[in-house]
């Protein structure tokens, strides 16, 4: 890929991973959340399947790949998603936040360093010690009072964030070897049908409004979750295969600033100095990280 075209997919991916708070916030305040995020990954699936075989490129990675393809689905699709959803409903959605977001570029460095697909790099650790700080000064502010239970909460939004990371790191040879879009395609569709499948189990979802995704606020926010279970997982995995999953972990750094800044613009919610500093430093510890060229182990 060449860098150029690589900046534009991860200023995009940042962007539209950036947008994707509020819609799932609007979700799955309306629907049961398993069935809601379940239900887009498993539409996503098939859709990348059905390109794929309109392309006259139907074909399905070696049956041998199944078993490590299976377990990338249900660390990233499946597992993730679920442990943060019941983490942020013990904790303040702030804390929530800086803890999932602080921890994915540094579980992705440590797993990737541990996995021998990462160089250990001072300017890594220094971007990351910046990143962490911009978020901690954006979302310190927003973090309210907790009724109880944090420690559970944290707990699973930690485990999540970590099934997130290892995910990703076991992916990498993966995509190398398959393409993206294959893989993207099975761990979608095979994640999102464990979690409607979990849905089924503990939300009694036909006992819901399931007629509320024809609201066009939730329908809306369907649809563009879907968008970017098709587009955005595709380029995210083709990030973690060219540049290494801590350069594409990055992620974790813009999307925050692209959410509040729609937040303010949009919803008006709150936005002043400190909330400016915050993202600079963010932002800056971006450029200092992507600014080297990948260099793996």
């Amino acid at each position: 890929m060449r860098v150029d075209a690589a900046f534009a997919q991860f200023a995009f991916l940042c962007i539209v991973w950036g947008l994707t708070w509020i819609a799932a916030k609007t979700g799955v305040s309306a629907l049961p959340p398993l069935l809601f995020i379940g239900s887009r990954f498993l539409v996503g699936g098939l859709i990348l399947w059905g390109w794929q075989m309109v392309r006259g490129q139907g074909r399905l990675p070696h049956p041998r790949s199944y078993g490590r393809l299976a377990v990338v689905a249900l660390l990233t699709v499946a597992l993730a998603p679920g442990l943060l959803f019941y983490g942020v409903l013990f904790v303040p959605s702030g804390l929530g936040a800086v803890v999932n977001l602080s921890l994915v570029p540094v579980g992705m460095y440590a797993l990737g360093v541990a996995y021998g697909q990462e160089k250990r790099s001072r300017s890594f650790s220094l971007a990351i010690l910046f990143g962490i700080g911009g978020l901690a000064l954006l979302f310190g502010p927003r973090i309210g009072p907790s009724p109880g239970g944090d420690l559970f909460g944290i707990a699973a939004i930690v485990l999540g964030t970590f099934a997130h990371c290892w995910g990703s790191v076991l992916g990498r040879p993966l995509i190398a070897h398959h393409g993206a879009v294959p893989v993207s395609l099975i761990t979608n569709g095979f994640g999102g049908l464990v979690l409607v499948i979990l849905s089924f189990a503990t939300e009694s979802p036909f006992s819901a409004d399931l007629a509320r995704i024809f609201e066009p606020g939730v329908g809306g926010a369907w649809l563009f979750l879907l968008f970017t279970t098709v587009f955005a997982w595709t380029i995210y995995l083709r990030l973690v295969r060219d540049w290494g999953v801590v350069r594409a972990g990055l992620y974790a750094f813009v999307s925050p600033v692209i959410a509040v800044a729609v937040g303010a613009a949009f919803f008006d919610e709150r936005f002043g100095p400190t909330d400016i500093a915050a993202m600079a430093v963010m932002l800056g510890a971006t450029w200092i990280a992507l600014r080297r060229p990948f260099d793996p182990k």
